[in-house]
């Protein structure tokens, strides 16, 4: 009886720190996914502002209101602070983020293409631009290429695919890249934050077979692929 009831005390002892080591867990993840999410590109809304103040300059107010609008609607979305989206709500942030890049950038040509059999599908919030914006930042030299996005269900996971015709990445870049992806490193330098940022997030939100892979050759472009795994319950 003595050993039982040891036991049994040792068993709620055990409960009630694997219960805090998972509460500690859950609040670092929701302290990473509200960090990960504000990690908007300064870069991208000083250039957009830069183009608005042209377009005032030059008085074509029109032009100027519109883009102020997909802006609104790109931060509006982006400070949602949501976990998960629909993809098609996804695609809709999306495509106001490309439609104020065809100001900036209207050599480089975007073609979007997703199942509408996933577009009411959830998904983690804020995954696609990320990476879309990396294609315009490194995959081209002269502001000029074509970019494909794509999304499908395969198995069970939900896969999308983000392939540019840009310069591609060398042999052992691409390397060093694959092993920062596989090891779950957490920084790195500016080139990777993006890919990193995406992963992380969607390894918290839909399980840790959740990934982002890259495939590349020098001078024939570059596939960055995201696996999302369906959305776990809040209890799960």
């Amino acid at each position: 009886n003595l050993m039982m009831d040891s036991i049994l005390l040792l068993n709620h002892k055990l409960g009630e720190e694997e219960i805090r080591a998972l509460n500690s867990e859950k609040e670092k993840d929701r302290y990473i996914l509200k960090y990960l999410s504000t990690q908007i590109n300064k870069h991208f809304i000083f250039n957009t502002f830069g183009v608005i103040r042209s377009f005032v300059n030059r008085e074509k107010n029109q032009e100027a209101s519109d883009c102020i609008d997909l802006l609104c609607n790109y931060l509006r979305f982006t400070f949602k602070g949501k976990d998960f989206v629909s993809v098609g709500e996804e695609i809709k942030s999306l495509s106001d983020y490309l439609d104020i890049q065809k100001i900036r950038l209207s050599d480089i040509h975007v073609t979007v293409n997703v199942d509408s059999a996933i577009k009411d599908m959830q998904i983690p919030q804020f995954i696609l631009q990320p990476v879309v914006e990396n294609a315009y930042k490194h995959a081209f030299t002269r502001n000029r290429g074509k970019i494909l996005v794509e999304g499908r269900l395969v198995g069970d996971m939900i896969e999308f695919s983000v392939t540019d015709d840009g310069v591609g990445i060398d042999a052992d870049r691409l390397k060093q890249l694959t092993e920062i992806l596989s090891a779950n490193q957490e920084t790195s330098s500016d080139g990777e934050i993006g890919l990193i940022n995406v992963q992380r997030r969607v390894k918290i939100l839909t399980g840790e077979n959740a990934c982002v892979m890259v495939e590349s050759e020098r001078d024939k472009g570059t596939k960055i692929i995201i696996r999302c795994g369906k959305r776990m319950e809040e209890n799960a």
